[in-house]
């Protein structure tokens, strides 16, 4: 988060959330493109249901 200048007002409250939640988003995107080739799911769901042992 940035400093304040000297002299200047400090940041608002809702910017830093703001900012906060953009940054975490873009950097949550990042991490799903590296994560898609590996596993092969996109997305919030699997395509399938998971397999379940019947006990």
């Amino acid at each position: 988060m940035p400093r304040p200048r000297t002299g200047g007002p400090a940041p608002r409250i809702r910017w830093a959330l703001a900012h906060t939640i953009e940054e975490t988003g873009r950097h949550a995107g990042h991490a799903d493109i590296l994560r898609e080739p590996a596993d092969g799911t996109t997305g919030r769901r699997p395509t399938t249901a998971p397999e379940t042992e019947d006990t």
